[in-house]
């Protein structure tokens, strides 16, 4: 990645080097996206696992639906190649046409180290990886409801009218 990594606008608040003129993020709305139905039982589970994670950070806003399911299915298809690696190991033997034997990688490997980078990629989008959530803006807090609002404004006090 070339040039300067980003800074939150949390950090640029605190260093006092915050310019609303410059700016020009849009306003995101939190929120949690909807799972789509016509993905696999397993994809489903690692989404929803996913939004567990990102509930108490406040990076995920309803927009966020197709970059979860691409990082749901990219540990998906991480956790299936490693279970067929761990299961019958990362090389294989193959004959060749004269009768000697090779040992090869076997084909997963590349699946697994392809999915670790994508899936890599997508959870520092969402700020779940220790290097990148400094440079995730994090949604703000609701602010509650006051519901003693109406009996402030009773009990406030009054200006005086001035005798003249």
């Amino acid at each position: 990645m070339t040039g300067t990594r980003r800074t939150s606008k949390a950090r640029k608040l605190l260093q006092g080097t915050y310019r609303a003129d410059r700016d020009h993020s849009p306003a995101t709305v939190a929120g949690i996206p909807a799972c789509d139905a016509r993905l696999s039982d397993d994809v489903k589970a690692t989404f929803e696992h996913l939004i567990e994670l990102l509930k108490p950070l406040r990076t995920l806003a309803a927009s966020d639906g197709p970059a979860l399911e691409l990082a749901a299915h990219a540990l998906s298809e991480h956790r299936q190649a490693a279970a067929v690696i761990a299961r019958l190991g990362p090389t294989y033997e193959a004959a060749t046409e004269t009768g000697s034997i090779l040992t090869r990688v076997r084909p997963e490997v590349a699946i697994v180290q392809d999915a670790w980078r994508r899936a890599s990629q997508m959870l520092a989008a969402f700020g779940l990886r220790p290097d990148a959530r400094a440079r995730v803006d994090a949604a703000p807090l609701p602010v509650p409801e006051n519901k003693f609002r109406a009996l402030e404004a009773r009990l406030a006090p009054r200006p005086r009218k001035r005798k003249t």
